[in-house]
């Protein structure tokens, strides 16, 4: 407007001047600009559109995608959360707590896992969480399946991560909405192999995971063969997820060769390798051509080249973790193993290095007496005994079962005996023992109990306690280390000085002039010929009822300090010595030390198990030498 007035007005009567003109120069100008002025093209603002949606778009996923990293966090946190929590339970109680109202998944009458979710009495019973668990967006709690032992478990979540087309918020009650997801798995559990026990007898079962998608039917073999199992990623999703918006679209397929691997009597499994051996077989005989065959967990003994008549180190080796690891049976720690030899660090159980005796009862349970406590091995269990239990002492020197299956402790206070109803006994200097330091024990074919102390020898014959000393005997001397009794029932001691023998009727005693080579007798044992043999600090003995023989390091002894000795079932005489073991099977010598199998040279203790195993006892752990 102002450009028009100033263009009308008159001034034609005003003598131009120079302001003037240049005024009307930059109008003419302006006026040119403003009526030849162009607009934005089509295509201009169709880029420009273009551009602005692309940024929008980039803006709006990356906000999706952080808003369901952000939910999958905290799911994450939430399992860890549980795990922690339930892992510090199992530390304070020895077993974890069991899923609210759960279903016993079975197979026959015998119960495979515990199923349902992590719930209110959970939370309250682990008592270390702040606030109960829930999926942040189905407010559902999380899965949790507890096997039969109490031990492994599984914790199922589910994650968005590869749903990236999913919205924000979705409404549960829209099924439309349903999109695929992935689980979400904190476990400790095999994914391979379950076990289940039921009075003696034992199952093995070849399952590759502990949750299940319809929980209505709690039989195994009708989980399986509708297909039912719950497996981690995109197969099936646990009964607790049933009415959420998530699901998969494919069912887990698994369809084993045979499902049974094992079916038969706990000790039969335990104590007998070749068994052990055929559930590696049947195991590939299950998972093979499956369709989690190429899992590196199962694909692990897929591979293995198994022969039941000459089993490998490699092959003995698996059984042995499938047995550990698997099946939770504490054993020791393989450290060598070479043919029939398998060599064991005892550091990961609860037995001291210091075993002075080993001894293996009528039940098949092994003892072990130590320095520091009893150690009892059942069931592939270790249970420790110590004074809070009846013990008399921590330190044990033997133990031996009477004819009622009770177990007497020889310690160096007094005598202990657990009868078969776990009810301890104590028998000391003031009513029974002649002395309350008992060195060793020794029950005679009358099952008679011998107790050989450091002020002469007690013994129990069931109705009363009898008491051998000096006065009443022809003890050569009152500190009685060891008590044998040969195929007569002749008793023999050894003391510090010299070797008595008690018929029954009369004693006798042996010395150098008797052909006996040292005084100071550190053992005595009487083999199935029912030869003496008797060790000293110089030389070993024999005594064959009409000979003395001599054994030296010039005989392939390893040494002449002899430990203890042993006769296997074979006939052959064991000997341990202060530097390895010796094997004499009454033609050669055999040395074994630690350049050979012998995991330490430094041998406490030998024992025959009932499959006619060697178990050579060292500081260092334990080898077994497999028949």
């Amino acid at each position: 407007m102002l450009i028009y007035k100033l263009y009308y007005l008159n001034i034609t009567n005003i003598k131009m001047r120079p302001s003037i003109i240049i005024y009307k120069k930059v109008l003419f100008k302006i006026k040119k600009i403003v009526c030849y002025a162009k607009a934005f093209t089509l295509l201009e603002l169709l880029v420009t559109v273009t551009i602005f949606l692309i940024l929008w778009s980039i803006s709006y996923f990356s906000l999706v995608w952080f808003i369901k990293n952000s939910r999958d966090v905290v799911r994450l946190e939430d399992l860890k959360t549980i795990d922690k929590s339930i892992s510090l339970f199992q530390i304070q109680k020895w077993f974890l707590p069991k899923p609210d109202d759960y279903v016993e998944i079975n197979y026959s009458w015998s119960i495979l896992w515990n199923q349902w979710i992590f719930w209110d009495n959970n939370f309250t019973q682990v008592g270390l969480i702040n606030k109960k668990p829930v999926d942040i967006i189905s407010n559902n709690e999380f899965s949790y399946s507890l096997s039969n032992n109490w031990r492994e478990y599984e914790l199922w979540a589910l994650t968005e991560w590869n749903d990236i087309n999913q919205f924000v918020l979705v409404p549960n009650t829209f099924a439309s909405w349903k999109k695929l997801w992935k689980s979400l798995v904190y476990w400790n559990y095999n994914w391979r192999i379950i076990k289940s026990s039921s009075w003696s007898y034992t199952y093995l079962f070849s399952i590759p995971t502990i949750i299940s998608r319809d929980i209505s039917d709690s039989d195994i073999n009708s989980i399986i063969n509708n297909k039912q199992l719950a497996y981690k990623w995109y197969w099936n999703l646990p009964a607790s997820y049933s009415w959420t918006i998530f699901k998969v679209d494919w069912w887990f397929d698994f369809n084993p060769n045979m499902f049974v691997l094992f079916s038969g009597l706990t000790e039969d499994l335990l104590y007998n390798e070749s068994i052990r051996i055929k559930i590696l077989e049947n195991f590939q005989k299950s998972y093979s051509w499956t369709i989690i065959a190429n899992e590196s967990w199962i694909k692990e003994i897929l591979n293995l080249d198994i022969n039941p008549d000459s089993p490998s180190k490699k092959l003995k080796e698996s059984s042995y973790d499938i047995f550990t690891n698997d099946l939770w049976v504490k054993l020791p720690i393989i450290v060598k193993s070479w043919d029939n030899w398998l060599s064991y660090d005892m550091s990961n159980l609860l037995l001291d290095a210091d075993t002075r005796y080993i001894t293996q009862d009528s039940n098949l349970d092994f003892w072990f007496a130590t320095k520091k406590w009893v150690s009892k091995f059942t069931n592939w269990n270790w249970i420790t005994f110590t004074e809070e239990d009846g013990l008399a002492d921590i330190d044990t020197r033997s133990i031996i079962e009477d004819k009622d299956f009770s177990i007497w402790f020889a310690t160096n206070k007094w005598v202990s005996k657990i009868d078969k109803l776990d009810s301890w006994s104590t028998y000391d200097d003031k009513s029974w023992l002649i002395d309350n330091d008992v060195v060793a024990m020794k029950e005679d074919n009358n099952w008679n109990i011998w107790f050989a102390t450091k002020k002469w020898v007690s013994m129990f014959d069931w109705w009363s306690w009898l008491n051998f000393s000096q006065d009443k005997t022809w003890l050569v001397d009152k500190i009685v280390t060891s008590i044998t009794n040969d195929s007569s029932n002749s008793i023999w001691f050894w003391t510090i000085n010299w070797v008595s023998v008690f018929d029954w009727t009369t004693w006798t005693s042996y010395s150098e002039s008797d052909w006996l080579i040292d005084k100071n007798i550190l053992s005595i044992y009487s083999d199935i010929d029912d030869n003496i043999w008797l060790w000293t600090i110089n030389w070993l003995s024999k005594f064959d009822w009409i000979n003395w023989i001599s054994y030296s390091e010039s005989d392939w002894l390893s040494s002449k300090r002899v430990q203890e000795i042993f006769q296997d079932s074979n006939w052959t005489m064991w000997f341990w010595t202060d530097n390895w073991v010796d094997k004499f099977d009454w033609n050669i010598w055999i040395n074994y030390d630690i350049n050979d199998w012998l995991i330490d040279n430094d041998v406490q203790s030998i024992y025959q198990d009932n499959e006619s195993n060697m178990w050579i006892w060292t500081k260092k752990g334990v080898t077994i030498f497999y028949k």
